[in-house]
């Protein structure tokens, strides 16, 4: 008997879970889908444009899904844009740490100089003097095993804590005392106007990371080393009595977007790839609902930095399709510069590259895509969808040298963009203070993307800073739009998982009749409230036509 009740409730679950997979895949019941995602998901249901952008939510996630996120995710498996330059082994300028996370998760694995290829070496030793020879001697023991057996050793080296801590640390993005002792304080002073994040000094203190190898996901990093990064970014790096209102100027209103967006994506990659307590990997809806979906702000941010660095990617079209992708493997070098010449080639209509995955055609020859309803194609827009120009300016109606008041705010922009600098700069030397190897590695990496946007995006007129991007900025820039755009790219799996977790306990308690019942329910609110508005709309109509009969008469 109990057989047969488990058999009949696996039926049930699977009868759901293939009805919301139609569901899903059907284009038809969109805006059913969308109601019912309204009806039952804690993850914000944006809508209209994101903020500090002109172009639409909905448009965004076409563009994700169709073009950037496939495309992106071929870039990072491909040689040069998998392996990252890092130091990991920086101390903290401004507390003292208490120590590294001793989770079997949070280490990293180096790459052995053999996987690197020899150009790439050969620079290196140029830039610190020293043999390759001795490059290759000082990786003994190293020599000869399989990048998985030095993993493997690695990994046996790390203490691994009984169990993983349930939840990462939440952030309290309040301000409070900036007299509290849990830092030292650092001076704010202005840098090189072409230098975003801190850069790398020691070069034989750097080593090669295969980034395909050390995912971005929860290692079980948490608790007051975490809370501490993100308290000092927050606290000390956002500009005093900001709030994330719109009242502000829109230069601090871009940082801390960019912050917020950046710790969102954090949080979301995190959520998508969590490590539960018996050792299963997986998406964790609650956490990222709790984190980051019920709050349309944070949502909202992470679209922003992710349309941030997509605006950079097309500014620096021309210098990326003419960089030097070299790794010495001609063919696939040849297939990396075809990829990236269809990311930033966005003034005409790409011929999309085989990937990795099979052909993949996104749009039509008219370059209308999914969601854009007729012009230009999704893509396109939003590598358009925000506007640097005016950042750091002050508006053309008030230029005039003999005026004060000009003369006093081109100071006041000229100041605002020395704190700019000065604040992002000290964020990329908090990334020395995580604790986690691999957290640190990508939070390097993502505040160099993001710094690298940055400078490409506030680049003087003639764009000297653009023209000397290095090695480790494109790949850093490319990597951190690729992780946006999958946790762009995962609102919409999470707010399906939400339906199905929803539908899921329908049928445990209820059955499939009420599992049913919930859906159907939903479309039947959702059909009736677009007929009162429909009504609403005709009745406003009839009444302004009534209005100019009467007024002709």
């Amino acid at each position: 008997m109990a057989a047969k009740v488990v058999l009949g409730l696996t039926l049930a679950l699977g009868l759901i879970g293939g009805l919301l997979t139609v569901f899903y895949e059907h284009q038809l019941l969109k805006d059913a889908r969308t109601a019912l995602e309204c009806s039952v998901c804690k993850t914000s249901q944006l809508t209209g444009t994101v903020g500090d952008c002109c172009i639409e939510f909905d448009t965004v996630d076409h563009a994700t899904r169709d073009f950037f996120l496939p495309l992106l995710t071929s870039l990072q498996r491909t040689t040069f844009f998998k392996y990252f330059k890092v130091d990991l082994n920086k101390p903290c300028p401004f507390w003292q740490e208490d120590g590294q996370c001793m989770y079997r998760d949070c280490s990293v694995c180096e790459c052995d100089p053999k996987e690197i290829p020899k150009k790439w070496l050969e620079e290196d030793d140029k830039l610190k003097q020293t043999p390759i020879s001795k490059l290759a001697d000082s990786a003994a023991g190293l020599i000869g095993q399989s990048h998985e057996d030095k993993c493997r050793q690695q990994e046996k080296n790390c203490e691994h804590s009984a169990s993983v801590e349930k939840e990462l640390g939440r952030i309290d993005r309040s301000h409070s005392d900036p007299k509290a002792d849990y830092f030292n304080p650092w001076e704010e002073m202005a840098h090189p106007s072409n230098v975003w994040t801190e850069q790398e000094e020691r070069e034989d203190a750097m080593a090669y990371v295969n980034l395909e190898l050390n995912p971005e996901r929860f290692t079980g990093y948490s608790g007051a080393s975490a809370w501490r990064v993100w308290k000092a970014i927050y606290l000390e790096n956002c500009f005093e009595g900001f709030e994330g209102g719109k009242s502000v100027c829109r230069e601090k209103r871009v940082f801390f977007r960019l912050i917020s967006g950046l710790q969102s994506s954090i949080t979301t990659q995190i959520a998508n790839d969590y490590r539960f307590d018996n050792g299963r990997y997986g998406p964790n809806v609650e956490f990222f609902t709790r984190a980051v979906g019920a709050h349309p702000d944070r949502l909202t941010n992470m679209y922003f930095a992710y349309l941030f660095l997509l605006r950079a990617l097309a500014k620096a079209a021309p210098v990326l399709k003419h960089y030097d992708y070299a790794t010495g493997n001609a063919r696939e070098d040849a297939h990396t510069m075809q990829l990236l010449q269809a990311l930033v080639d966005h003034q005409s209509e790409p011929s999309l590259p085989q990937l990795a995955n099979g052909a993949v055609t996104l749009f039509n020859g008219n370059g209308n895509g999914n969601g854009n309803g007729g012009g230009a194609a999704p893509h396109t827009l939003c590598m358009g969808g925000f506007n640097e120009t005016g950042m750091f300016e002050v508006e053309a109606a008030q230029r005039s040298p003999l005026d004060a008041v000009y003369a006093r705010e081109l100071e006041e922009k000229r100041e605002l963009r020395e704190q700019f600098v000065a604040k992002f700069h000290n964020i990329s030397r908090i990334m020395d203070c995580v604790g986690c190897e691999k957290c640190k590695m990508w939070g390097k990496l993502e505040t160099l993307g993001i710094g690298t946007a940055i400078k490409i995006l506030l680049a003087s007129e003639s764009c000297e800073e653009v023209q000397d991007l290095s090695r480790n900025e494109v790949i850093a820039l490319v990597n951190t739009a690729a992780q946006l755009a999958k946790s762009v790219g995962t609102v919409p799996k999470f707010k399906r998982l939400e339906v199905q977790q929803v539908a899921t306990k329908a049928a445990v308690y209820g059955g499939v009749p009420l599992a049913v019942l919930v859906v159907l329910a939903t479309l039947l609110v959702e059909r009736l409230r677009k007929r009162k508005s429909a009504a609403a709309a005709g009745g406003l109509q009839n009444g302004a036509a009534s209005l100019g009969a009467k007024k002709t008469s």
